[in-house]
């Protein structure tokens, strides 16, 4: 009995150590998967890294040519449009930067912005890396500015990657400044004094003073709305007193004319009547 007792124990240990030795197997397979996709993940995270090195790697600019004679064409097209208010700031083998000015070409553009003062420079990595477009109005708060230029870079990589874009980046500007000025997710930003939050480091008072800036210009906006809505409606009364007034003349024309016509029947018929009695 007692050497049937030990041999079921070996048995039972047998079994025991075997199964053992498969759950270490297992385990050892789960941690080999788990490492296996550790460097999956590895290998995925240096491509993404290594892509966006690529993508935003500096592209040396070894033709021994400025920038603007590289991109001469497109550059002098803008030249053409703005050489009135032009002036080149930089011009060397890694960089072209020029200003412009330029009024906003809406004739109801509701804000007092006489002209739109612009920085652009152009890389030698352009148009891979678009051109970084700058806002220079004093006038306009800062943060507003760099909410208005994070548009326009957004603007460049999704419609004009890898192709001329400055000036498709200027008239996005022009046809959209006022909707860009008045963007609720800037002004409730401001009016919740929130601001903050997307542009660091700002000091109370300055955010008190582009607060009052941006709600002066939405009165602006909302009374020139007024004004438009009254001239129209004045205008439409106007024309409808117009309309009755010749509809009047009209009218007394045609009865006047009428009355003539009477009047010569009349006579017509007195006059057949002298004749009739002269025959008599």
């Amino acid at each position: 009995n007692n050497n049937n007792n030990n041999n079921n124990n070996d048995k039972v240990s047998t079994r025991n150590i075997n199964e053992n030795f498969d759950n270490i197997g297992n385990l050892d397979k789960n941690l080999k998967n788990h490492q296996n996709i550790n460097n999956n993940k590895t290998i995925e995270n240096n491509n993404t890294i290594e892509n966006n090195t690529i993508e935003n790697k500096t592209i040396e600019n070894k033709t021994g040519k400025t920038i603007r004679e590289i991109n001469d064409e497109e550059i002098t097209i803008a030249y053409k449009k703005f050489s009135s208010n032009w002036k080149e700031l930089k011009n060397d083998t890694e960089q072209y930067q020029f200003a412009i000015s330029f009024k906003p070409s809406d004739p109801d553009f509701p804000f007092d912005l006489k002209l739109l003062h612009l920085q652009i420079t152009i890389s030698a990595s352009y148009p891979e890396i678009p051109c970084e477009i700058k806002i220079l109005n004093q006038s306009l708060p800062q943060s507003m500015k760099q909410y208005i230029e994070q548009n326009i870079l957004t603007r460049a990589k999704i419609a004009y990657k890898g192709k001329q874009m400055v000036m498709g980046l200027i008239r996005f500007l022009d046809n959209n400044l006022e909707r860009l000025l008045v963007d609720p997710k800037i002004t409730q930003a401001f009016k919740a004094k929130q601001f903050i939050q997307i542009v660091p480091n700002r000091k109370p008072q300055e955010l008190k003073l582009e607060i009052n800036s941006i709600n002066t210009n939405i009165t602006q906006i909302n009374q020139k709305k007024e004004t438009v809505s009254q001239n129209n409606s004045n205008n439409i009364t106007i024309d409808r007193n117009i309309v009755k007034e010749g509809n009047n003349q009209k009218d007394n024309e045609n009865e006047s004319n009428q009355e003539q016509e009477r009047d010569n029947n009349n006579d017509d018929e007195d006059d057949e009547d002298d004749e009739a009695s002269g025959n008599d």
